[in-house]
């Protein structure tokens, strides 16, 4: 890094808007460039990549405290990764392992320079060495200083005000932990504070519980589609989902066919009447059949996306399964 650099701690609410809505860098420092115009993080966060939906190494670089009409370039090692300006100010540059070096230039002749070291694998989580209760209920850190439930719960997000699945993770033994969630601090762990609730977004969710500099825990967790139906609840193998209402449940994990009325593969769940009951499914709204003694089953085929199913039993209740269908085709076995 330029010995003239300087450090300067950046206020959360404006580290939270910057970097394409992730609230990464909240709590965390910026440098700022020589020409007192542009900034990039102090050190590389490891964020769920939106393209890839893994775990990679990421900085954010921009304008710091611009004019309305200013404007740059940012570049990764010589190659254009976006244009910031007044109105957006930050891009998110996605780092590869080794010597990285992020420009921001204001014009041929004004151009701060930003260099980042990225050790190998140092996004990617270990878990090689967590064990399990002997029920497989619960996941012991490498390090023994935390563990986490293994099958999400539903609950609902204060944060978002949705029905969202989590995880509780626990403090084993009053350590001082610093938990993250893809790279997001959340909260800290202590004799005061033994556990808490990690919420998962859709997807591959990394969790990290750092206590200082002398080790981490990681956990991966799956959450689905982001979104979960309050009350309802899981089979002992976690293959089935049963509503709440009792009525009806559904497969959890999607499977791949044709579906007749495409012409294309398609992921689809299978979707069942518990116990005769008259049924009208829906999928994101629109009808799609009844089930009832005849008919106890059909497949449910998903769109690309989230896919919300109802199971009206008329208006006495409704069941509710969510269900993500990626980019809505899938390859036939």
């Amino acid at each position: 890094m330029n010995a003239k650099q300087m450090f300067r701690s950046a206020a959360a609410g404006f580290a939270a808007v910057v970097v394409l809505g992730l609230p990464v860098l909240a709590a965390a420092a910026v440098q700022v460039g020589p020409t007192g115009k542009t900034y990039a993080s102090s050190a590389v966060t490891c964020v769920v990549n939106p393209a890839t939906n893994q775990l990679a190494p990421m900085v954010a670089a921009g304008l710091w405290n611009p004019k309305r009409t200013a404007s740059a370039t940012v570049s990764l090692n010589g190659v254009f990764v976006a244009t910031v300006t007044g109105a957006n100010p930050a891009a998110a540059v996605w780092l590869a392992d080794g010597t990285n070096t992020v420009v921001v230039a204001l014009s041929k002749r004004s151009a701060d320079s930003y260099q980042f070291v990225v050790s190998s694998g140092m996004c990617a989580p270990d878990t090689s060495g967590n064990t399990f209760s002997p029920d497989g209920t619960l996941e012991y850190g490498a390090s023994g200083k935390s563990y986490a439930t293994v099958t999400p719960g539903c609950a609902l997000n204060p944060a978002t005000g949705l029905g969202q699945p989590y995880v509780n993770l626990f403090d084993n033994g009053g350590w001082v932990l610093n938990v993250s969630v893809n790279g997001v601090p959340l909260t800290q762990l202590s004799a005061s504070r033994p556990h808490t609730p990690i919420f998962l977004n859709s997807g591959p969710n990394v969790i990290s519980v750092a206590s200082g500099s002398l080790s981490t825990d990681w956990y991966v967790r799956d959450g689905g589609a982001g979104i979960c139906a309050i009350g309802n609840t899981l089979s002992p193998d976690g293959t089935l989902e049963y509503a709440a209402s009792g009525k009806s449940y559904a497969t959890v994990d999607a499977g791949c066919a044709l579906n007749p009325a495409t012409g294309l593969a398609q992921p689809f769940v299978n979707l069942f009447d518990n116990g005769g009951y008259l049924l009208n499914v829906s999928v994101n709204g629109v009808p799609l059949t009844q089930l009832s003694a005849s008919r106890p089953h059909t497949p449910v085929f998903l769109s690309a996306g989230l896919n919300t199913i109802t199971a009206a039993n008329g208006s006495l209740s409704i069941d509710y399964y969510y269900r993500a269908g990626g980019d809505g085709t899938c390859v036939l076995p």
